[in-house]
């Protein structure tokens, strides 16, 4: 695995913030990740969209 931003691998001794839908672990705390969203985007108002293609989807 690695950092989609700078291609750096993911170290297994670091600690990483990560946003995502739904957690798998009972018992997660912390914010909604659409109150996240939510929030960011109050806040700039405008934001640019930079086309990304680190997903891709296949079989459908």
């Amino acid at each position: 695995m690695q950092l989609l931003e700078t291609g750096e691998p993911i170290q297994a001794s670091k600690e990483y913030t990560v946003a995502g839908w739904a957690s798998v672990n009972e018992g997660t705390e912390g914010p909604a990740i659409w109150d996240v969203v939510t929030n960011y985007l109050e806040k700039k108002q405008s934001v640019n969209i930079t086309p990304r293609d680190h997903v891709k989807v296949t079989g459908v």
